[in-house]
């Protein structure tokens, strides 16, 4: 492993961060790995892979907005020219073309100052955008995407490609998100769920333990009280009739 690159970043706010880019190699038994790589690919024949790419896009940009309607397309100068459809629902601020990125979004990581050399910077980093808060809307919650940026050379601009930030139906109510708004090939949806599953099951198990606990407080007292009638017997009545009605027996009529 060898360092890159290694400079100090301005985060703003007075605050900067030290930024490493390593170079890592990694051995198989005294090979490298695009040697290892290289005999895998020979022991499965000599079949070729070409790679597909298509000179047209066969998808409008409405599709597009549709198909992945949490993501931002802006240009070097951080002004928005697409995003997608849920963005433009959950957003309170209205989207138009060449609107400045940072009046309807502001980055919560990595920390940073927003601009298109930073986040290239950063491109491997998993990015956290949140919505410009809804003033007017106290206590909801801070809508938080989740994703990556890639750099599109072509045309110079970058795309953020992400899904709402969420970890259970509270949350889901908070935000005012409903699942419907999460795409069908999000894992997501399944965190969500199988969270509150989690919740549920440790619910059930936190009521089981504290019923436990109550039977055998209510057991416990229950000796106690069993233990106070004993006495009061023993002291009221003849030690032979007072062992006989504790075991339960009749105790015949009788001069004592």
């Amino acid at each position: 492993m060898t360092v890159i690159e290694q400079n100090k970043e301005d985060i703003g706010f007075n605050q900067s961060q030290q930024h490493t880019a390593f170079r890592v190699v990694l051995r198989v038994d005294g090979l490298y790995a695009h040697q290892v790589l290289h005999q895998s690919k020979s022991s499965l024949g000599s079949r070729s892979l070409v790679e597909f790419n298509p000179q047209t896009v066969l998808l409008r940009a409405s599709d597009f907005c549709a198909a992945f309607p949490y993501h931002i397309i802006f240009d070097k100068g951080l002004r928005i020219r697409q995003c997608g459809d849920l963005i433009q629902k959950h957003s309170c601020v209205e989207m138009t073309d060449g609107l400045p990125l940072t009046e309807a979004f502001s980055i919560v990581h990595p920390r940073m100052v927003l601009t298109i050399e930073n986040i290239r910077k950063f491109i491997n980093a998993v990015f956290l955008l949140a919505l410009t808060p809804n003033h007017q809307q106290n206590g909801k919650k801070t809508f938080l995407l989740k994703g990556q940026m890639i750099w599109l050379s072509d045309t110079k601009h970058m795309i953020f490609i992400g899904s709402p930030r969420l970890t259970s139906l509270n949350e889901l109510i908070e935000m005012n998100v409903y699942l419907a708004d999460i795409p069908l090939y999000d894992v997501t949806r399944e965190l969500v769920l199988l969270n509150q599953q989690r919740i549920a099951e440790i619910d059930i198990a936190k009521r089981l333990d504290e019923t436990t606990a109550e039977l055998k407080r209510t057991s416990m007292a229950l000796e106690e009280e069993k233990s106070k009638t004993e006495t009061l017997l023993y002291e009221m009545l003849p030690r032979k009739v007072a062992k006989a009605l504790t075991e339960g027996r009749k105790v015949e009529a009788g001069m004592l």
